[in-house]
């Protein structure tokens, strides 16, 4: 249309930055529960089994603390800019920051589940594998 009207879509960069952010965040949701996200493993390689899953343990509880503080803050983003609209789409502020908070506050929910996991395998008991 820029070309042809001389008047650019000015709404579809707004679009697809917004939809951006929800797909590398929902992304990063389903690399969690699969297990895809990069990770240095030096030290637990040369741990034996009991203790690679005592780190582990250590490592998600750490990962865990770090997304609830994302998914606290970006859930105050969220109440915080309801009221401000975006430039050229008018839509909540709130809409591509929700991102932040809810895919953050599931990847808490996820590493929490691993460590019960763990701590299960660790007991002695498998846990039920995903």
């Amino acid at each position: 249309s820029r070309y042809v009207f001389n008047a650019p879509i000015t709404w579809a960069e707004e679009l697809v930055r917004y939809m951006f952010i929800w797909s590398v965040m929902t992304g990063a949701v389903a690399a969690m529960a699969e297990h895809k996200h990069l990770n240095v493993d030096i030290l637990p390689d040369k741990l034996p089994p009991r203790g690679r899953l005592i780190h582990d343990i250590i490592v998600r509880l750490v990962i865990c603390g770090y997304l609830v503080c994302l998914a606290v803050g970006g859930w105050m983003l969220i109440v915080q800019d309801i009221p401000q609209l975006s430039p050229t789409l008018r839509i909540s502020m709130s809409i591509p920051y929700g991102a932040i908070g809810l895919c953050t506050g599931i990847m808490a929910i996820q590493e929490i589940y691993f460590v019960i996991d763990d701590i299960k395998k660790l007991a002695g008991k498998e846990g039920v594998k995903a």
